[in-house]
């Protein structure tokens, strides 16, 4: 793939995730925090040179560092809405994930429903081959 079709791919991919306030993107090696649309925090564990070598070990002070990143994250507290219209958008999804649950609680029910059904027909047939 050339470079500029990669880094196109990547902003794809990256647009995903603009909606998001507070996640971390990863390669496993390196940890970048965004927040808004903004890089806060970026570590690195290891060199790629230092994952060559046979027992590469992590740094203390990597272990650390990628510690206060992770406590960053899940100090998070996500900012009260106030627009309206980001208030309807937000219950509009709400909802929608709501009926969803609903109509899959629904088809579970039929589905249970229909299984005793079956199962109890099946006892009658064999409970009339059994006294023949």
């Amino acid at each position: 793939m050339r470079s500029r079709d990669r880094r196109s791919a990547q902003r794809i991919s990256l647009n995903e995730w603009e909606s998001i306030d507070n996640i971390i993107l990863t390669d496993y090696r390196r940890f970048i925090l965004i927040r808004g649309n903004q890089a806060i925090f970026g570590q690195s564990l290891s060199s790629l040179a230092d994952l060559k070598k046979p027992k590469s070990q992590i740094p203390e002070s990597k272990i650390d560092e990628f510690l206060q990143l992770t406590d960053t994250f899940f100090d998070y507290r996500e900012p009260k809405t106030r627009s309206a219209d980001i208030l309807q958008e937000e219950l509009s999804k709400s909802i929608a994930d709501l009926t969803k649950s609903i109509l899959w609680a629904k088809y579970l029910v039929i589905l249970t429903y229909l299984k005793l059904q079956c199962q109890e027909l099946m006892f009658f047939k064999l409970s009339a081959l059994s006294s023949n």
